[in-house]
């Protein structure tokens, strides 16, 4: 009686053809990746995205926002300087887009609600006063004195590592997000507002608080900012480059 023969070994791939299997695996997961940042999924996940944009009032930076990287814009950050004939002032802010908003801090009557400067931990969701559109901060020098204004400008000494929390739309249905930023108040010569944004963060299932700071666990994915989109075609470069040598 003949004994069963082991089966073969597998033939090795043709390196060009590996390489082309390794492409193809790498742009299946950077999909994957990018339809679960922007549709949501059934389970609770919080996608993170670390970055560093600086923002300077002496330069009247707009800077848009879009929370859950799907191509909309969903908030914008001013930071700008005005000057008047005795007078100067730097402010910050942040405006939602659309059906948007911003949770409020402390009310003025003269610019409305502020944006609150909140610390990690806190739970950003339903039951809170959001607003419309927001001032962060406010300074300004006169010929008589100073005025510092806002929560994240924190009476002239600036925030840092502190979070803004956001409410937004995503197909209609509400979600939760935060933006970090570090706050820097300057009035030596003239003055000016320095904000610089860290990192956003938002919730997948609508109606699901989201706590200011929470960028670990295991219901936390971290997307790198332009990697969604780029991955599969730096990839496919990668492969080019190599065939060609």
């Amino acid at each position: 009686m003949k004994s069963p023969s082991r089966p073969k070994a597998p033939l090795p791939l043709p390196q060009k053809t590996e390489r082309r299997l390794s492409t193809y695996a790498l742009a299946a997961s950077a999909a994957g990746v990018s339809a679960l940042a922007l549709s949501g999924t059934a389970d609770a996940k919080i996608v993170y995205t670390p970055t560093h944009v600086v923002m300077n009032s002496s330069n009247d930076v707009y800077h848009p926002l879009d929370l859950n990287h799907d191509g909309v814009k969903d908030f914008t950050f001013t930071a700008y300087h005005k000057t008047g004939m005795s007078s100067q002032f730097a402010i910050l802010r942040c405006g939602p887009l659309g059906t948007n908003s911003v949770l409020g801090g402390p009310t003025s009557a003269r610019r409305g609600g502020d944006a609150a400067a909140f610390p990690p931990g806190v739970h950003i969701g339903a039951g809170r006063s959001y607003a419309n559109h927001n001032t962060m901060a406010h300074v300004g020098i006169f010929t008589d004195g100073s005025s510092i204004q806002g929560p994240w400008a924190n009476g002239g000494k600036g925030v840092k590592d502190r979070y803004l929390g956001l409410k937004f739309a995503i197909n209609g249905k509400t979600h939760y997000g935060w933006a970090r930023l570090n706050v820097a108040i300057g009035r030596d010569i003239g003055v000016y507002i320095k904000a610089t944004l860290t990192g956003y963060a938002y919730e997948t299932v609508p109606n699901k608080a989201i706590i200011t700071g929470k960028t670990k666990g295991p219901d936390v994915i971290t997307v790198q900012p332009g990697t969604l989109g780029h991955l599969a075609r730096g990839a496919m470069a990668g492969q080019n480059s190599s065939s060609a040598r």
